[in-house]
């Protein structure tokens, strides 16, 4: 059996300048191996499903090359990183399960839940905030929640569940009778749309049109949440079983929230 201190052995024997890294994604850990570019972007090659598929050393060493060599590496103007009006312009907030990370980070009124900022560089690359560049940039952490908020909340799409369907499916979709409507609570591209459960105006509409002041919320994953009308009929309990069940048949573990559901006031 071979581990990936082997392939990047035999990487190295064969001039590649790499090193092995371990990336954390909402609390879980990928091994991988980080190839080194003169230009300063070193993409990164997970290695334990090429492990799996792979029955020999030397197998794994060449996918991982055919990997790296698909790559599509990221195109981005690198002066940005340290360009604060670049940085507060593309702030935006995310959630994850609440962790250890060294990041800008803060808890949510929905238990074992974090929002934190990240930044986005373009369509296929972004990065979490630290405190450190905060403070290389001198930008306030006040500054920085108030920024990113306003950016992410300008993307907040709330559709029903029936809509979102007929739209995926391409004919009309009925609500069932007996059953509360379903809302999807995200952002218009469904990327870490979690957060637009955080906007509290786009809530309040809702609960306006729906004439209620209590929705029942599920943690679908990192990109969404949805939301119930709470009339007191349903059972939080068997939600919560509900949302776990859902997490462990469909949701990556990276994707991954909570098992349970909350009920919050607008």
């Amino acid at each position: 059996m071979f581990r990936r201190e082997d392939i990047i052995q035999e990487l190295a024997n064969r001039n590649y300048k790499v090193e092995a890294h371990t990336s954390i994604k909402n609390g879980v850990e990928f091994d991988g191996i980080r190839f080194m570019n003169d230009n300063g972007i070193c993409p990164v090659i997970y290695t334990d499903e090429i492990i799996a598929d792979s029955e020999s050393l030397s197998e794994a060493v060449e996918k991982a090359i055919d990997t790296y060599n698909n790559a599509d590496i990221m195109d981005f103007n690198k002066d940005n990183l340290l360009d604060s009006d670049f940085i507060m312009e593309n702030l935006y907030i995310g959630m994850q399960k609440t962790s250890v990370e060294d990041i800008v980070r803060s808890d949510t009124d929905f238990e074992g839940i974090e929002k934190y900022l990240y930044v986005k560089m373009n369509e296929n690359a972004s990065f979490k905030l630290t405190y450190g560049l905060l403070e290389t940039l001198k930008i306030s952490r006040d500054e920085a929640w108030k920024a990113a908020e306003t950016i992410t909340f300008a993307n907040t799409e709330i559709v029903s569940m029936s809509e979102k369907l007929s739209e995926l499916m391409g004919q009309e979709i009925e609500e069932m009778e007996g059953i509360p409507i379903q809302y999807i609570v995200t952002n218009t591209i469904n990327f870490r749309g979690a957060s637009a459960i955080l906007d509290g105006e786009a809530l309040k509409k809702l609960s306006q049109k729906l004439d209620v002041s209590k929705f029942i919320v599920l943690p679908s994953s990192i990109h969404e949440m949805i939301v119930i009308p709470d009339d007191g009929k349903c059972a939080i309990e068997e939600l919560s079983n509900m949302v776990q069940e859902v997490n462990q048949t469909q949701v990556e573990p990276e994707e991954r929230l909570t098992d349970q559901a909350y009920v919050i006031e607008v």
